[in-house]
């Protein structure tokens, strides 16, 4: 899993876990739904969705067999089958997430973000949008790896005047 695509789990489970609520159950026109899926499909988002069932059933093989190694061959077998039925589950989430972006952007808003990302700066954008977010991750992760530091070094010098030693 590319760190690009982790990002966009992330980006993409933060919205579908707490943004769902927020936006209001309005009507959506077919056309406006159509527009909002096209974006989801044209800026990859669709794409990114593409690791969740083969890494379920990579982790599910592995817990599995851990304690139970002698059942794999089975396993593989019935893996090969079950995850193409369920991998038809990802429009599920195309369709949710076209959902979201129709609630939050007019259809003619949205049409205008498809027209910009045809042009040759948009085509750029997506196309280097990918090498942005995966130094933006070695950014974040140093980044976040510092700061946790320094909030452990603050919190035990907070701590011990407080006489705690941790």
């Amino acid at each position: 899993m590319t760190r690009v695509s982790i990002i966009r789990m992330v980006l993409l489970s933060v919205v579908l876990a707490f943004g769902a609520p927020a936006f209001a159950q309005k009507k959506i026109s077919e056309s406006h739904l159509a527009a909002a899926k096209e974006l989801v499909y044209q800026t990859q988002m669709a794409k990114s969705f593409d690791v969740f069932v083969p890494q379920l059933g990579l982790r599910l093989l592995q817990n599995i067999t851990r304690t139970r190694p002698e059942l794999k061959k089975d396993l593989d077998v019935v893996l090969d089958k079950v995850v193409p039925e369920l991998e038809k589950e990802k429009l599920t989430l195309i369709n949710r997430t076209a959902r979201f972006f129709a609630e939050v952007m007019t259809e003619d808003e949205i049409k205008k973000v498809i027209a910009f990302h045809k042009t040759p700066a948009g085509k750029k954008y997506l196309d280097q949008q990918p090498k942005v977010l995966d130094r933006m991750v070695l950014v974040m992760d140093g980044w976040n790896r510092d700061l946790s530091q320094r909030m452990l070094t603050r919190v035990r010098e907070e701590m011990k005047k407080k006489g705690h030693d941790i």
